[in-house]
């Protein structure tokens, strides 16, 4: 049996739905029924290149520059990488494997690697940035007072350094950082959060103002102009070499991890920002050795846990069906933040 290049399939790639790609980078904006986020072709300053995904449609244009094309393009010019290089990003971001060709009885198949580091030099944000930014006067850290005494807020705050930051129309939109071990960050996301206890949405983001900084710092000189970001890392991993013995607990959203770790701070809350980047192996390499609890949101119990039965060397995964036995029956996203929330509130923590 021989080894051979890898053959991806490009038509499946290129039909990953364009607003899934794009806010992997630099989160999306909402433009009447289409999304726009950052032109990669042109130092846009405010999000120019509209998304067509919809309809059988899989494309971007930019009517500032004229520029735009597939997800492919797209990842090329963003990470100023080649065209194979782009394969194999959405490749193994979006767990999609190779191509079957005509002698695929000789080709070994595997799971795609990630880009290996020594094709690009990853850029990281200066830690400078962030740090004068970590407040509790974000929207977060404001939903976090109803749940928990203000000595706990503080403490989540800055310990999974929680900022606050003006963009558009907010002036309290959260910083949820993604830090490795070593300190360093991959990317900033931010998101706005409805403080009012009262409201059904309480604690919820606005689905329609997620954005991520790294590219914006890009073109504000805070990075170097071709910054090129590795975003395959853990949101709270930075916490992980502070309690080596301790047992973690794997969540999807940033949300469920802070929330989680007011309620049971006996374990280390680490977050994987999307079901797809359980997928990724340098993110998940930072649980290696680590007894792991592992809480999936209520829709994605079974494909995390197909997930993890692959990498079941890695580390002792135990899955939860924690989301499962405490949801409503109509909530199918129920996730352990709504289940903190409820008890909380219900039990008068608001009054605190």
């Amino acid at each position: 049996m021989t080894h051979s290049e890898p053959h991806y399939d490009v038509q499946q790639l290129k039909a990953i739905p364009f607003s899934e790609v794009a806010a992997r980078f630099d989160g999306l904006e909402r433009a009447g029924s289409r999304w726009k986020t950052l032109c990669p072709w042109h130092n846009d300053s405010r999000p120019s290149l509209t998304l067509y995904d919809v309809n059988g449609q899989n494309h971007c244009h930019c009517f500032a520059c004229g520029k735009g094309g597939s997800v492919i393009d797209y990842v090329m010019q963003h990470e100023r990488i080649t065209f194979a290089e782009a394969c194999q990003w959405l490749s193994h971001a979006f767990g999609i494997g190779e191509a079957k060709t005509e002698n695929t009885r000789h080709v070994v198949k595997t799971t795609p690697k990630p880009m290996a580091s020594a094709t690009k030099e990853y850029t990281y944000i200066p830690m400078d940035f962030l740090k004068p930014k970590v407040s509790v006067s974000n929207s977060f850290s404001q939903c976090l007072r109803y749940l928990f005494d203000e000595a706990q807020v503080m403490t989540l705050t800055e310990s999974y350094l929680l900022g606050k930051y003006r963009w558009n129309q907010y002036d309290d939109d959260v910083i949820f950082a993604s830090i490795d071990g070593q300190g360093r960050i991959h990317n900033l996301k931010l998101q706005h959060y409805c403080t009012d206890w009262r409201s059904p949405h309480f604690a919820h983001c606005d689905k329609e103002h997620i954005y991520f900084l790294g590219r914006w710092l890009a073109k504000q000189g805070v990075v170097t102009a071709d910054a090129v970001f590795d975003n395959d890392c853990f949101f709270g991993a930075h916490l992980l070499p502070q309690r080596p013995y301790a047992t973690v607990a794997l969540v999807e959203s940033p949300k469920n991890a802070v929330i989680a770790a007011g309620a049971y701070p006996e374990l280390v809350w680490v977050a994987t920002g999307s079901k797809d980047m359980l997928k990724k192996a340098r993110a998940i390499e930072s649980l290696r050795d680590r007894d792991v609890m592992v809480f999936p949101d209520r829709d994605a119990i079974d494909e995390w846990k197909n997930i993890l039965k692959e990498r079941k060397d890695l580390a002792n995964f135990t899955v939860s069906d924690f989301c499962e036995s405490h949801a409503p029956a109509d909530n199918a996203k129920f996730d352990i933040a709504d289940y903190v929330i409820s008890q909380r509130l219900s039990f008068g923590c608001h009054d605190l």
